[in-house]
């Protein structure tokens, strides 16, 4: 019996995950810090850009702030930001 267990609790995880999930990137403002990008994972752009917005800046400084705009979602592998500066910051990530 203790073999089902820890397959029965994989099962459940990979459960939650969209059935078509892609690879996001999307720039993201803040009211007071340097913009950033997100990497999310889900199944369409709209909920890349749902995830995005309720996410929140991360720093070892300042506190963390909501985010103030999603400015574009894209799929990761194959588009890239209409703003370069957005797109440099994806490729400088080490990812």
């Amino acid at each position: 019996m203790r073999a089902r267990i820890p397959f029965a609790c994989l099962m459940l995880l990979g459960a939650s995950l969209p059935l078509h999930a892609a690879d996001f990137a999307c720039y993201l403002r803040f009211p007071t810090v340097a913009p950033a990008i997100a990497l999310i994972e889900t199944d369409t752009v709209a909920n890349a850009v749902r995830i995005a917005a309720g996410t929140h800046s991360k720093g070892p400084v300042r506190p963390r702030e909501p985010v103030k705009e999603v400015v574009e979602c894209i799929f990761r592998l194959t588009e890239r930001f209409s703003d370069p500066a957005a797109q440099r910051l994806l490729d400088n990530m080490p990812i």
